[in-house]
């Protein structure tokens, strides 16, 4: 080794790792919170839309608000139903989003119901068959193949989906603010 050359080896990871690292799981989280409004926003917004005449339109919207404002992080302020007046602009939010919660539940909803069921619980709903399975003649090997399947599924849906996520946000920040 030269002079005046040191090295250091050093099992702390470095300030650039650690913000990678973070910045990593933010996008994952970010990602797992619109799946999750995905899942969630259209039977909300439905059922909003049925119980608009009655009194229980209270309930869904307070529901709805929570939902944009936890998992697509959009800033919302309480209806104002003093006046009467809270009321309309979920209606109006309902009925501009529905097009893209619909969308992104279709693609999403039976995703999540596949990787679940077929990927996670495996052993539970399709160990029945391991002779035919293209895991392996095990158990481990096929949960195996047909786990690793699912996260992938879910990120391409994901991207195709970035663009109606984005038009989302728009419109609940144009009319839930």
């Amino acid at each position: 080794m030269p002079s005046g050359t040191s090295t250091s080896f050093s099992d702390a990871p470095s300030a650039q790792d650690e913000e990678a690292r973070t910045a990593r799981r933010g996008r994952v989280a970010a990602m797992l919170d619109y799946h999750a409004y995905a899942v969630v926003a259209l039977p909300v917004d439905i059922l909003g839309l049925l119980c608009g005449p009655f009194a229980a339109a209270a309930r869904t919207d307070r529901i709805q608000r929570k939902a944009v404002a936890r998992l697509l992080g959009v800033p919302v302020h309480q209806a104002d139903t003093s006046r009467g007046r809270g009321s309309r602009v979920p209606l109006r939010y309902r009925l501009s989003s529905l097009p893209f919660e619909l969308m992104s539940f279709a693609l999403l909803a039976p995703a999540w119901a596949v990787f679940i069921t077929r990927g996670v619980l495996y052993p539970i709903f399709g160990a029945d068959h391991l002779d035919r399975s293209w895991g392996g003649p095990s158990l481990a090997g096929a949960w195996l193949a047909h786990f690793i399947q699912g996260p992938p599924l879910l990120l391409i849906i994901s991207l195709i989906l970035w663009p109606v996520r984005k038009q989302q946000v728009r419109t609940a920040s144009r009319h839930l603010r």
